[in-house]
């Protein structure tokens, strides 16, 4: 993840380079005067880091290992709080920052990668036997709905974005609290060694099914909802197979 910290500094010493301050107010004025094409390498710094930082394939291959290796708590904090900062961040640089002649470049290349990374986390989730990676690729193909809602830039897809931004932080501190206690009782993330503990520990099966379904876009849960707005704002846009 340093790459793309590296990656947004780069962009911030750009324009710090050229207007002298980094106060995003007052850069907000100044942007605007800058050539162009600086202020389109700025974006593309900042859509490479925030890509490393929501883990969009192929910049994802730091999240599942960290995911599976760090202790439960430390896993829901990743997970549930510390992927909605890039969120956020990229948010509020494209739309509080950035002309959207600087972006409008990239847009097509963004709904690729975000699309792609919602088949590749989902797939990837369907064939791990690590109970923890399997929510960890569902976290990647999570933040390409996410990713891909931003870049739709319009109204409904942005805030659908921002709408799933907290409904993958509460079921993903859900999920991951499941899991935890899934492994108190077991001893084991392996889930070919696991099958029958809805009899024993009835309520942690509740919570990873409410989890499994509200994650998966069940209507009724908050997911289901801001999926429906991310998909209307992609239908918004000329990319309509894309959306499709």
């Amino acid at each position: 993840t340093h790459i793309g910290a590296v990656f947004l500094l780069f962009g911030i010493l750009i324009l710090y380079s050229k207007t002298g301050t980094a106060d995003i107010l007052a850069l907000k004025s100044l942007i605007p005067g800058l050539d162009i094409g600086i202020v389109r390498l700025t974006a593309l710094m900042f859509i490479i880091g925030f890509a490393v930082k929501m883990a969009i394939f192929p910049l994802h291959s730091w999240l599942p290992e960290t995911y599976a290796n760090a202790p439960i708590p430390a896993t829901i904090i990743i997970s549930a709080v510390m992927m909605n900062a890039p969120i956020y961040a990229i948010i509020r640089f494209f739309f509080a920052l950035l002309p959207m002649q600087s972006i409008i470049p990239y847009v097509y290349l963004m709904l690729v990668f975000a699309v792609v990374s919602q088949f590749y986390g989902a797939i990837m989730a369907m064939v791990e036997k690590n109970i923890k990676k399997i929510i960890a690729y569902s976290s990647i193909s999570q933040m390409g709905y996410v990713l891909f809602g931003i870049a739709t830039l319009t109204i409904l897809g942005v805030s659908g974005s921002a709408f799933h931004m907290v409904n993958h932080t509460i079921i993903k501190a859900l999920l991951f609290m499941s899991v935890g206690a899934v492994y108190y009782a077991t001893s084991t993330y392996d889930i070919k060694r696991l099958g029958g503990l809805a009899s024993t520990i009835p309520l942690v099966a509740l919570g990873g099914a409410v989890g499994g379904l509200a994650i998966s876009g069940v209507p009724m849960f908050g997911a289901f909802q801001s999926e429906w707005l991310i998909f209307a704002g992609g239908f918004k846009t000329g990319f309509i197979i894309l959306a499709s």
